[in-house]
């Protein structure tokens, strides 16, 4: 009886003294979440979004933290999340590596969560492109549209100059901005995705959305093959954006393939170019931060009777669930958290981050949120596309298995320099494509993969 007594008192006392040092008993123990980010601007948006959410959850500590601006985050992601202690939550880009890493058992299946908490009736179509099968190892948190320029609007008053509706009236504009000494576009083309991507708003322009789509999902096994790179509609936008290079009309800037998308934008921050080509991302990194008038136009109509399209990707940050983690319950409310419209307003208002649930701008004058005419312009874009149907196969993301994307924005580096001809460059992209394609398939085969 004694010694049962002593021990009570002795439980009783160690309870005292964890509440006198501030700590929690086991029952009642902070959870502390690992979450591994990409780096620059997504490292502060990320802990934004778990401080939000932490504070309505005080049970839950995250730890936030990204592997640094000049590691690859591929390789930290594939490191880390094999290794014996790997992080619970990943936010990331959409690539074929995160299906990868799903089908070698490292992710969690999301696909019965997706349903049991509907987040495939609230999530934008198109989503799930980067999917086989019936596994799907992502959940979306938000979209992105490229098929903006940035003007500096005091230089275009300074000249007389106002935004184009045609192509013709874009060339003109850059032969007044050259003529008067200033830059016409400018574009990092230093890694060469900003080329790929206005390369890819340059084929919907020219070919149309359907067409497009249907060549950029080539690359994917099970796909129809019958639409092609090397078709003639698609050498004829290889060969607009070497007119848009060095060697053609000037468009844009003379060293732009060697410049970062950094120093570009310096460049025009600086007053140096009158127009800078960039995605939504841009609204804050430019007019947020421009000593100038600037204003987001969309790029002109390219071709008669083709809809003016945005390169617009349903799904490009996503949040993928580690399979070891033991936090999976706080994790789906996590992510029920990031879908909020609440959230979604939030993220668009402080990030220009594209939402990737219906979001109207009545939505956010109901939360008490800006809409200026830019986000107006964002939120209407993205219902324009849905419409058309092009959501779900940027050939950005769509190509992004092996070497294709590598190659893709190596064929128009080379273009805008002038050093290849347009049929080469698209030899190039359709070869890798077609290469590329046939090792997913193998690859998908062996895992026993259906696609």
């Amino acid at each position: 009886m004694k010694r049962r007594m002593s021990l009570m008192m002795l439980a009783a006392f160690l309870v005292c003294v964890t509440l006198v040092l501030g700590g929690q008993t086991a029952v009642g123990q902070q959870k502390t979440i690992d979450f591994l980010t990409t780096s620059g601007w997504s490292l502060d948006w990320m802990t934004g979004i778990t401080e939000r959410f932490a504070a309505q959850h005080p049970e839950v500590k995250f730890e936030v933290y990204a592997p640094g601006i000049d590691i690859d985050f591929n390789l930290a992601f594939i490191t880390k999340i094999a290794s014996n202690d790997p992080p619970d939550v990943i936010k990331h880009l959409t690539t074929a590596q995160i299906m990868w890493t799903g089908l070698d058992g490292e992710l969690m299946d999301l696909s019965s969560i997706i349903k049991e908490r509907g987040w495939n009736n609230i999530l934008i179509p198109g989503w799930d492109y980067n999917t086989f099968g019936d596994a799907v190892y992502y959940v979306p948190i938000n979209s992105i549209g490229v098929g903006f320029y940035f003007t500096n609007k005091d230089i275009f008053d300074e000249l007389g100059l106002t935004a184009a509706n045609t192509l013709e009236e874009f060339y003109h504009v850059a032969e007044v901005l050259n003529g008067a000494g200033y830059g016409a576009l400018a574009l990092g083309g230093r890694p060469a995705w900003p080329l790929g991507h206005l390369w890819a708003l340059l084929a919907q322009r020219l070919v149309g959305p359907e067409k497009f789509k249907k060549a950029a999902i080539s690359a994917r096994p099970g796909q129809p093959t019958d639409v092609k790179f090397t078709d003639p509609d698609f050498v004829s936008v290889f060969a607009l954006e070497r007119e848009w290079g060095d060697k053609g009309r000037g468009v844009i800037m003379k060293g732009m393939s060697a410049m970062s998308r950094e120093e570009a934008r310096e460049l025009f921050l600086q007053g140096m170019a009158g127009m800078y080509s960039g995605g939504t991302w841009a609204i804050n990194t430019i007019i947020g931060a421009a000593d100038f008038n600037s204003e987001m136009q969309e790029y002109p109509n390219m071709k008669a009777g083709i809809p003016k399209a945005l390169m617009f990707e349903p799904a490009q940050n996503n949040i993928s669930i580690s399979s070891k983690s033991e936090h999976k319950e706080v994790l789906y409310d996590l992510i029920d958290f990031m879908l909020t419209k609440a959230e979604q307003a939030a993220q668009l208002d402080e990030y220009a981050v594209l939402p990737v649930i219906g979001l109207s701008a009545e939505d956010m004058v109901r939360m008490g949120k800006p809409v200026d005419a830019e986000t107006a312009k964002l939120l209407n874009r993205i219902k324009i596309n849905i419409d058309l149907q092009v959501g779900g196969a940027p050939p950005m993301s769509s190509l992004a298995y092996g070497d294709t994307t590598v190659i893709m924005r190596n064929a128009v580096s080379m273009l805008v320099l002038g050093t290849i001809s347009p049929e080469d460059a698209a030899a190039m992209v359709q070869e890798s494509i077609e290469t590329q394609r046939d090792v997913l398939a193998s690859e998908l085969r062996e895992k026993g993969v259906k696609f």
